[in-house]
């Protein structure tokens, strides 16, 4: 924390390096398991701007060291992770795919299969990448021994060789001895699945999830939006020509209303053309779900329709997709919008470090504080103005981050 306060992510990843070195000597004592995670995303946010990754992303550098803090304060086992193994053997099991998700940083090549234990309900997420862009499909490209990405997306595997992390991700042994992993397919049949995963009452989701202790304190794992929506009609199907998305309003037997947006991405091209024309018959929906200015929405990664599990980001276009009636035009969802000046100006603050230009910082501050007070948020703005008093108090700055966490989940 002392390397990114006063260096900033702009001091390079040289200045992380003593970071860098830190993470295997954390895992190695054992330490408080949030933060060998933690520590590691962060080496990783430095790197990916050293190297002018689109993977950089100024928001998340800010939200970890916010994280940082707010764990360290609160002190509890529980938010700190204390006793959590890096790894636990899983023992024989099926796990159910409920879709994937691909990601291109220039000729890179990453996906995440995302899976559920069908008897605990637990989320677990598979991780592949290539470190360049192959010929082909990405669909067809092993994942797995004999079995190609779109098979796995869409199917399901009964394995003895999972080795689950304590972030929710999971790694198959191979070699002599490591177990077997087999993929069958699926139907979809996703209603069953754990009350904790499946939302069917739209009103009680969002307060779970902007109600109680902050989220960022919660357990550290990269499956915690996921979420399959049932038991709901559709209102509206728009496309929203500014964010490239398609939004869907979705609604409950209760009258609550959930939006689906999905962006189009280069890397999928027929996300868009799947969801279009698979989502006025669906039974059921994948993907991660947030609440986003009071509002609940959910970023689709599969949709099960017509008997089968079609993943927007690796299954084939369905026969009349392609002759589709375009959409009618809908607008983008508007945020709250109040606290960003709280978020810019922590988010530069990080960037640059507490170290570099005083003054235009200083000033910053003020820019950001007038803005508050005129949305109403006073106290906000006074934790501002106070660290302006006194730019080298830390505690100040550290009230800055949590305050901006807090904020990201309002």
């Amino acid at each position: 924390m002392e390397h990114l306060l006063l260096r900033g992510v702009v001091g390079g990843a040289e200045a992380f390096a003593t970071v860098a070195s830190a993470v295997p000597r954390l895992d190695e004592a054992r330490a408080p398991r949030w933060l060998v995670l933690a520590v590691a995303e962060l080496v990783a946010q430095v790197d990916a701007y050293a190297h002018r990754s689109a993977r950089y992303d100024a928001g998340r550098v800010a939200a970890i060291a916010g994280e940082i803090v707010g764990r360290l304060r609160a002190g509890t086992d529980e938010t700190l992770g204390i006793g959590l193994p890096a790894e636990t053997k899983v023992g024989r099991t099926r796990l159910l795919s409920l879709g994937a998700r691909t990601f291109a940083d220039g000729d890179d090549r990453r996906v995440e299969v995302t899976f559920v234990e069908p008897d605990s309900g637990t989320p677990i997420l598979f991780e592949k990448s290539w470190d360049h862009d192959e010929v082909g499909e990405i669909a067809r490209r092993p994942v797995l021994p004999r079995t190609p990405l779109g098979t796995l997306a869409e199917g399901q595997l009964i394995t003895d060789a999972a080795v689950r992390q304590a972030d929710g991700t999971v790694r198959f042994s191979v070699g002599r001895g490591a177990g077997t992993t087999s993929v069958l397919p699926q139907a979809g049949d996703w209603g069953r699945l754990s009350s904790r995963l499946v939302v069917r009452d739209f009103a009680a989701a969002l307060r779970a999830r902007t109600e109680g202790l902050p989220r960022f304190l919660g357990p550290r794992t990269r499956t915690e939006t996921l979420a399959i929506v049932a038991d709901f009609s559709v209102e509206a199907i728009v496309y929203v020509a500014e964010e490239q998305a398609i939004l869907g309003t979705l609604v409950d037997g209760q009258g609550g209303r959930l939006l689906v947006r999905r962006r189009h991405a280069a890397v999928a091209p027929l996300a868009l053309p799947i969801l279009s024309e698979l989502l006025p018959r669906a039974l059921f929906l994948s993907g991660d779900l947030r609440a986003e200015a009071g509002r609940l929405v959910l970023d689709p990664l599969a949709v099960v329709a017509d008997g089968k599990v079609h993943v927007l980001d690796t299954s084939q276009a369905p026969g009349a997709a392609a002759g589709t009636a375009p959409l009618p035009p809908g607008s983008a969802l508007g945020g709250d919008g109040r606290l960003d000046p709280l978020q810019r100006f922590v988010e530069d603050l990080v960037h640059g470090g507490l170290g570099r230009r005083r003054g235009a910082q200083v000033q910053a501050a003020a820019v950001a504080a007038d803005a508050l007070e005129g949305a109403g948020y006073l106290q906000i703005a006074g934790k501002i103005r106070a660290w302006a008093r006194a730019p080298e108090d830390r505690e100040a700055f550290f009230d800055l981050l949590v305050l901006a966490a807090v904020a990201r989940e309002s």
